[in-house]
């Protein structure tokens, strides 16, 4: 009988580099401040103001961290008197990601 070359069992088993845990609304918000006036003296389309902010940190201390998203929207219009906001949204969107076998100046 021929010799048959052991397998490595922890190798057919690693880890992905990176492991999705968990995915989360930490925040959500949508405001109408100027309601419901803003609806009968908006004279023009609204702009939209757009912005994104990407956040990431170590939870504990081994491999285990959490990337935070944030996008935020404002919207403003003219009426006949002034400039008003239309609306106002935010969320706050989180995930915990492990890493797994990712060097330490890569991280």
């Amino acid at each position: 009988m021929a010799d048959t070359p052991a397998t490595d069992l922890t190798q057919s088993q690693t880890q992905p580099p990176l492991v999705q845990n968990a995915l989360y609304v930490k925040d959500l918000s949508f405001e109408v401040p100027n309601a419901p006036d803003i609806y009968l003296t908006l004279r023009s389309q609204p702009q939209i103001q757009l912005k994104l902010d990407v956040q990431a940190r170590r939870v504990n201390d081994q491999n285990l961290f959490e990337v935070v998203l944030t996008v935020s929207a404002t919207a403003k219009g003219q009426t006949e008197k002034e400039e008003v906001t239309a609306f106002v949204v935010e969320l706050v969107f989180g995930g915990l990601w492990t890493l797994n076998g990712v060097p330490a100046d890569t991280v």
